[in-house]
């Protein structure tokens, strides 16, 4: 098939040969002898819930005093860490003290205005789940979407800046904006928040952004330190305006990657065994302490933790048996984090090889790039739509309605090591539960056989689309 003149001709295409395109990618798979058929698809980013036990409040607070010291051990006494029983619970702690509940009465008379956080416009994040949209024109993007300008959510609010060479065109078989910010200028696009900031004072209260350092995200450019410029200038607009530069990492391991201490960051929430699992605050005592204290249900005194032990178990703080492989993990990255590096490195020398096979043209346009933090590769194609129609990029809408193609593709062929968002492949490790996150190990023949079996899909949606891969 021909290469359509326009988009929408394109997704239309797709969504008629759907059932053809899945059969196909279901009867192309190679499968792992070791492997059932199918699996449920889970990604980089999948984890198991957190299995909750009785736990003796003295041994939760050991724990949690344990992880404090190393996370203090590491980036200093200024520092602080509150671990918490999901990703979600550390995103809301977060937003709970740098954005005060204006319904509260508390509140209510100190704050007779909108509280205003200006965001980056990348992914779409949990963090975002609570405001409201400005301009209101972003109230149908997925992370808004639910939400009423005059709902009791209101008083908080999310001022989105796109990125300065940014796109935000509508893709997909069910068609919605899709985030592709691989192009993105560091300098005009943290030009373009200062100004933002600046309009949004009095009530500017943080400034949130993802913390994922891939081209995928809108991080490119990096200084000598490893740091994204993006999230370093972000840290000093932060700073300049006396407000918390909060970073959503929950897919991402703590202390493996760039110091993100060293770009002024206030908070960073962390997936330690991968995104819906237990997560983890790491940032300055500034933030992370009243968090401690929101954890145990306490508001004083000086040490939120042992006041509160006669309080019993928190339902914020994990189960102690969650908080011990919290800690046997941190404690591993901290101390060797070349082991993780490496898996990370064989994974990115796994996929660039068969990927290799690809046509020039394509490849000429492939990003590839090493995520340390969450154990991961990204391929990233948006530069594919530089000119011309590009390969099909599925969208979130997809995603729900079971139209995303690639995802639903790698599901059917039973792969588990590679996810997709946006223009963005994510080849890695699947951190299923809290033990499979401690020691990574690849089995260099099963991911081998994974990424024939994306370079197969990708065949098959590219000559359904009109673009050809090999």
């Amino acid at each position: 098939m021909g290469r359509e003149k326009y988009r929408f001709r394109m997704y239309e295409n797709l969504a008629k040969a759907a059932h053809t395109i899945l059969e196909k990618a279901q009867a192309a798979a190679v499968e792992s002898p070791s492997e059932a058929p199918v699996h449920s698809h889970r990604g980089t980013s999948g984890s198991e819930p957190p299995r909750q036990v009785e736990s003796d409040p003295k041994d939760v607070l050991d724990l949690v005093e344990r992880i404090r010291e190393l996370v203090k051990d590491t980036y200093g006494d200024s520092y602080d860490a509150c671990p918490t029983s999901s990703t979600s619970a550390a995103l809301a702690l977060c937003r709970s003290i740098a954005m005060p509940d204006c319904r509260g009465p508390e509140h209510r008379e100190l704050l007779r205005e909108d509280l205003i956080a200006v965001v980056p416009r990348q992914k779409p994040s949990e963090f975002l789940s609570e405001f409201c949209p400005l301009p209101p024109k972003y109230m149908s993007l997925p992370e808004f979407s639910g939400h009423s300008m005059k709902g009791p959510n209101c008083a908080l609010k999310a001022a989105l800046v796109p990125l300065v060479g940014a796109s935000y065109s509508y893709h997909g078989i069910v068609p919605a904006p899709v985030a592709m910010v691989a192009n993105a200028h560091a300098g005009p696009s943290l030009d373009a928040v200062a100004a933002t900031a600046e309009a949004c004072l009095p009530y500017l209260t943080a400034i949130i952004a993802m913390g994922i350092g891939i081209p995928g995200c809108g991080f490119t450019p990096a200084n000598d330190d490893g740091l994204p410029e993006l999230h370093t200038g972000l840290g000093e607009i932060a700073a300049e305006y006396d407000v918390p530069l909060i970073l959503d990492n929950s897919p991402a391991v703590p202390f493996l990657g760039p110091d993100l201490a060293k770009a002024m960051v206030s908070a960073t929430v962390f997936g330690p065994f991968g995104a819906g699992g237990p997560g983890l605050v790491i940032g300055s005592e500034e933030m992370v302490a009243p968090m401690l204290y929101l954890a145990m249900g306490s508001k004083g005194p000086s040490n939120p933790i042992r006041s509160s032990a006669a309080h019993g178990p928190s339902p914020i703080l994990p189960g102690a048996e969650v908080l011990a492989d919290m800690l046997e993990l941190i404690t591993e990255t901290h101390g060797n984090p070349e082991h993780f590096g490496r898996v990370v490195d064989k994974i990115y020398d796994i996929a660039t090889s068969e990927l290799a096979g690809l046509s020039d043209d394509l490849k000429r346009m492939l990003r590839f790039k090493k995520n340390y933090n969450t154990l991961s590769v990204e391929i990233n194609y948006e530069d594919t739509w530089n000119d011309d129609i590009g390969f099909p990029v599925f969208s979130a809408k997809d995603a729900r309605a079971g139209t995303h193609l690639l995802r639903e593709g790698l599901r059917k062929m039973g792969i588990t090591s590679i996810s997709v968002v946006d223009a963005s492949i994510l080849v890695g490790i699947p951190r299923k539960t809290l033990r499979e996150a401690m020691d990574p190990q690849i089995d260099a023949e099963d991911l081998r056989r994974d990424v024939q079996n994306l370079v197969s899909l990708l065949k098959i949606i590219g000559d359904e689309a009109g673009y050809p891969v090999v």
